[in-house]
């Protein structure tokens, strides 16, 4: 097998000498960083967004699946499994069993909860492969299913099949005969069905590859769970240059969308109905017009409208067992709020924001619900079926009856990998979406040229702590990439938060060691997009068995704990040279380490990347 040189989490010698450092070694940061930096008069920041990714090592096994006859090449995870557990256990119970000290996963960790019984498992270095994990887990008739978890390279984005396959059979075949050999088969949309097999997420990949060659089949597909990512009066008007730039930020005046000259032709309508399709939206919110759906009677248990979803008055909840309640659901999960009121803000109201459209309708289509450590998407087959709702189709592709549907459909997320399931969906409703006009689908470009990564702790124990950023270089002379690392937004567990902007207070920051921490004044390797020298930090340049270090300030963590997220660019020898970050309370603990060079593509990424969208 090949083992491909992606980030991993590797076990290093003790550095006791280096790690160990008393206060006063380090100087405050302050001093270091006094009158370097300006920034503009009422200059604002727009944050970049990102769900937490730990380091992992993959290796070609050999696996793939087929997307319209062209073969999507597969690495999996060498500790990382995803496992279903069986009706009617406890399945987190389970898991905290099973990843003690003493237990057949010890070292693994719950990383991403899909659902309630449906786990991505994690560990390091020191735990047992993924092979002897899943094998672990099979015995005792507690786990419904298990299975490796994979990446597409191409992209870097994860996926997790599940023991479910979604096959498009061809015209005049008999889906009752057909399926007879899987024992049941139930309907997503026209002529797609979704059957359950043996054997897991590796038996579903193996057998959809064999249906995939059938000459009754048009495609044939894993139901995955993808890592896909959310890309993120009117009294605040006058701050909103991109909508109309007359220089007041001290921008280029005119450099904005345009809206106030299209704002002549039309301010919108609220006969115009935006589907978001993104985790909650606050239908309650004074600044939205959510849609109504006249085919329904709120609150009376039938569906008034025989769209095949009772009482979506407001649009549907298609995450957990759904319902039609779109609204958030985690302190997390307002993404989609963000995004309706970049779409249909009201204008003209005396409240808030305005936007392009200040009249239009927002239909609320969550599919996503966004917790700490995972974006929370759905599978393939309700992405697909959540598709074809804002399109207004029922289940068994008739036309839309009373149910109207979305005139334009909006995706802030992408970055996944190419899949039949919810390509068909995007190029049906593009084409026969509005009764036969097409609906305008609008999907995330992706912000992937980067390298920065975000870094999520989200249970630091009650106490006093520092936090320390480490780059450590070892003597083997050689380096690879920058060989060096960037760090912005940093956010402490006890609610406090560290963007180095100019107008930072740094009190309490301090570096050190063979060479300090700078400002960053490269743009290339900013963190936002607006860069004007700053807001990043930039590990000292140092030399063979050297290491330079940045200690926060000392916070207290109350009695609920806290969450400790940063983003860094880590640029350096695979293996060789790390980013070492650890978290002091009396003991030192090694929360994160990373080394590699990081991928970087500008490519439009899927599903932004279909001529539909």
């Amino acid at each position: 097998m090949k083992v491909h040189a992606l980030p991993s989490i590797p076990l290093l010698e003790p550095l006791e000498a280096r790690l160990m450092l008393s206060a006063d070694a380090l100087t405050p940061l302050v001093a270091t960083f006094a009158g370097t930096l300006e920034l503009s008069e009422g200059e604002t920041v727009a944050l970049a967004q990102g769900p937490g990714e730990a380091s992992q090592a993959f290796t070609d096994a050999g696996d793939y699946y087929w997307y319209y006859g062209q073969q999507i090449p597969l690495l999996r995870a060498t500790s990382e499994i995803v496992v279903s557990i069986a009706s009617g256990e406890n399945g987190e119970e389970l898991i905290q069993q099973w990843t003690q000290a003493d237990g057949p996963l010890a070292g693994y960790e719950i990383r991403s909860p899909l659902n309630d019984n449906l786990f991505v498992l994690g560990g390091s270095a020191s735990s047992p492969d993924a092979a002897s994990a899943l094998e672990a887990v099979s015995a005792g008739g507690k786990v419904a299913w298990s299975g490796p978890a994979f990446m597409y390279e191409e992209t870097g984005s994860r996926l997790w099949a599940t023991n479910e396959i979604i096959v498009k059979i061809r015209p005049g075949v008999d889906p009752a005969a057909f399926f007879a050999e899987f024992g049941s088969y139930r309907q997503l949309f026209m002529s797609q069905y979704v059957i359950s097999v043996q054997g897991g997420s590796l038996g579903s990949l193996q057998t959809a590859n064999t249906l995939a060659n059938n000459p009754n089949v048009e495609w044939a597909s894993p139901n995955f769970y993808q890592d896909f990512r959310s890309s993120t009066d009117d009294t605040l008007y006058s701050s909103q240059w991109h909508l109309n730039n007359t220089g007041q930020t001290g921008a280029l005046s005119g450099a904005d969308a345009d809206v106030a000259e299209a704002w002549s032709t039309t301010t919108g309508s609220d006969d115009i109905v935006i589907a978001v399709l993104d985790n909650g939206v606050q239908t309650n919110h004074p600044d939205l017009n959510i849609y109504i759906n006249p085919g329904e009677i709120a609150g009376n248990g039938i569906d008034d409208d025989q769209n095949g979803f009772i009482d979506d008055v407001n649009g549907w909840d298609f995450t957990g067992t759904g319902d039609n309640n779109p609204n958030p659901t985690t302190a997390f999960d307002n993404h989609g709020t963000a995004v309706a009121g970049v779409a249909a803000a009201h204008g003209s109201n005396e409240l808030g924001v305005t936007v392009g459209s200040q009249h239009s309708t927002i239909l609320p289509i969550k599919i996503a619900t966004q917790t700490a450590s995972s974006g929370g998407f759905v599978d393939s087959e309700i992405l697909a079926q959540a598709v074809y709702y804002a399109g207004g189709f029922l289940p068994d592709g008739s036309g839309p009856q009373q149910w109207h549907g979305a005139d334009i459909i909006n995706c802030s997320w992408g970055g996944g990998t190419p899949d039949p399931t919810l390509s068909d969906a995007f190029d049906f409703v593009a084409e026969n979406g509005r009764y036969g006009l097409g609906c305008a689908v609008f999907v995330a470009a992706g912000n992937s040229a980067t390298g920065y990564k975000a870094y999520v702790d989200p249970e630091i124990a009650p106490g006093t702590w520092f936090f320390q950023w480490e780059y450590v270089k070892n003597n083997d002379f050689v380096t690879a990439g920058d060989d060096s690392v960037w760090l912005a937004n940093v956010s402490l567990p006890d609610g406090t938060r560290q963007t180095f902007l100019p107008t930072s207070d740094l009190t309490g920051w301090q570096t050190g060691g063979n060479a300090d921490w700078t400002i960053n004044t490269d743009a290339t390797r900013a963190y936002f997009a607006d860069f004007v020298g700053g807001r990043q930090l930039r590990a000292g340049t140092i030399g063979n068995n050297q290491w330079t270090a940045l200690r926060s300030p000392t916070v207290t963590v109350g009695a609920e704990g806290g969450e400790f997220t940063f983003n860094a660019w880590v640029s350096s020898q695979l293996n060789g040279d790390f980013l070492n970050v650890w978290g002091f309370d009396g003991t030192w603990h090694l929360l994160f380490q990373e080394s590699g060079v990081p991928t970087l593509t500008t490519a439009v990424s899927y599903p932004a990347s279909l001529n539909s969208t």
